[in-house]
């Protein structure tokens, strides 16, 4: 299915199965044109670039809610191997719906969209899955002024990359910074995701985000915080160039193979406010917390 040129579409009760392209396995939506997906299934579609079931490049906006689920749908060569989007000046939103794979996926990929919003999904791979050299996360969220993720499960996900996030991938350039942006995690669960650094969630130089009511349990990082990676660029005293809170949040299990059992930051210290850690590890130093030096004094 193509929708080009201010093109409007609703997808009710609806199978894509086997479907094969250069770029979205099943649909492609191009040039302005909307989407609204419910209760659909999409299975082991393929495209050659990106979006293995669904690819959406200068959109105006898409939906995909109400049960819908995505099975061991890939992209070949670039990312979003259920989900890409591309430059949208409104709204993605994805709710209620199911991701899994029996191996390692970049399920969804966003980038430059106005604003995403992400409630009750679940991301999935199976027990055992593999693949994991060729995929950086399981979700990757790039240059958005406005994220929501709310009610969310994402399980057993991995990636190979040193920016992190097993589970999820936040970044952000300087040409998108805005002090209105804002990227919120909340009421939602990180179980048993790995990447090299951040075994969940890591956050490239991005501003104004806050992880509330969410729990991080049995994730790994092969280096830095073993559930959360917070990198950011040095902005000297600007601390709103670089921001991130987390509250009332829980921390189990979770493991860094060097530092940050929990946690690792550089630059700018995050806020914490009742947060709960237990039985995290790290194999040089850090349990809970490992970041960089902050003052130097002399000992006498």
């Amino acid at each position: 299915m193509h929708l080009i040129a201010e093109s409007s579409i609703y997808v009710e009760n609806s199978n894509f199965v086997g479907g094969h392209a250069l770029v979205g396995g099943a649909i492609y939506i191009l040039g302005d044109s909307s989407a609204h997906i419910s209760s659909s299934k999409f299975t082991d579609n393929v495209a050659e670039k990106r979006g293995g079931a669904i690819c959406a490049e200068s959109f105006a906006s898409l939906t995909v809610a109400n049960s819908c689920t995505f099975y061991n749908n890939e992209a070949y060569n670039e990312t979003g191997d259920a989900i890409y989007g591309l430059s949208s000046m409104n709204s993605v939103s994805i709710s209620l719906s199911t991701f899994f794979r029996t191996k390692a996926s970049n399920f969804i990929s966003f980038q430059d969209i106005e604003t995403i919003i992400i409630s009750g999904i679940t991301v999935k791979l199976s027990d055992g899955a593999t693949n994991i050299v060729s995929k950086a996360s399981g979700v990757i969220i790039s240059n958005t002024k406005n994220l929501t993720i709310l009610d969310s499960n994402f399980e057993n996900l991995m990636g190979n990359s040193d920016l992190g996030g097993g589970a999820i991938l936040i970044s952000e350039t300087a040409n998108s910074k805005r002090d209105s942006n804002s990227f919120v995690i909340g009421n939602s669960v990180f179980k048993n995701c790995q990447n090299v650094n951040g075994g969940a969630i890591g956050i490239v130089d991005a501003a104004h985000v806050k992880i509330n009511n969410t729990k991080f349990i049995q994730n790994k990082a092969t280096k830095s915080g073993g559930a959360v990676y917070f990198k950011c660029l040095d902005y000297g005293l600007n601390y709103n160039k670089c921001k991130l809170s987390i509250n009332n949040t829980e921390f189990t299990l979770n493991n860094a193979g060097v530092e940050g059992g929990s946690i690792k930051w550089n630059f700018y210290e995050p806020t914490f406010k009742s947060i709960t850690y237990s039985k995290n590890t790290a194999g040089i130093y850090g349990t809970e917390i490992a970041s960089v030096a902050k003052k130097l004094i002399r000992i006498e």
